[in-house]
């Protein structure tokens, strides 16, 4: 098995993505979509996507929150 990625939930992107640059892991924030936020720390192939919903309503309705009913509160 190879490692892909590891999703980091966080209550806000870009304040994660700062921290991550000040702790020497450049990163990046990506504008918001379907109600979520993501950004991502990449050392090579591999990264860390940081992601956040931002507006439930609008992610509840997207096929990304449809595939994640149930998953967690």
């Amino acid at each position: 098995m190879r490692f892909d990625h590891l999703l980091h939930c966080v209550a806000d992107v870009a304040a994660a993505v700062d921290d991550y640059t000040a702790a020497g892991l450049p990163a990046h924030t990506n504008e918001p979509f379907d109600g979520f936020q993501n950004g991502a720390w990449r050392p090579d192939e591999r990264y860390v996507e940081i992601l956040s919903v931002v507006d439930h309503a609008e992610f509840a309705g997207s096929a990304f929150g449809r595939a994640m009913t149930g998953w967690a509160g």
